[in-house]
């Protein structure tokens, strides 16, 4: 697949149409980066493939 083993930056991915494509990328191999609201939890927060960054990007002050 073409995504596989490539990185992939979702923004609002903890439901809805984000949580989607997220779980779409990973089924064909793709690593996750993941930008929401709040803390990552359950299943993604445990897979080594997503990297999580909690920040509102609508706040600049937020992002590092």
């Amino acid at each position: 697949m073409l995504l596989a083993e490539k990185t992939s930056l979702i923004t609002g991915g903890g439901r809805g149409i984000g949580r989607g494509i997220i779980e779409q990328f990973l089924a064909v191999g793709a690593n996750v980066a993941i930008v929401r609201r709040r803390e990552l939890e359950g299943e993604l927060a445990e897979n080594p493939r997503v990297i999580h960054l909690a920040a509102d990007l609508g706040e600049l002050t937020q992002l590092p």
